[in-house]
């Protein structure tokens, strides 16, 4: 899920305050997309969701993505897995 989220808004990018918003409710949607997938053929038990979401955060995180806005976004992708 990081991985689709960096390809679709990279941190390099100098993009504008408002193209990175467009960019990134855009990944937002394509990650729901997955996410919806991803939980047809998966049973996800609290323990399952909790290791996905670390993944997604550090993944992330180390990728050089503003802390607070990774946290939102790690919350943000917990919501919809439950």
């Amino acid at each position: 899920m990081a991985d689709v989220f960096m390809q679709r808004v990279p941190r390099e990018s100098n993009w504008t305050a408002k193209d990175f918003n467009a960019k990134s409710r855009q990944a937002m949607r394509e990650l729901e997309k997955r996410v919806a997938l991803f939980q047809r053929s998966n049973a996800l038990n609290t323990y399952k969701i909790a290791q996905m979401a670390n993944t997604f955060k550090w993944t992330l995180r180390d990728a050089g993505y503003e802390h607070q806005y990774v946290d939102d976004l790690t919350q943000w992708l917990v919501e919809r897995v439950r």
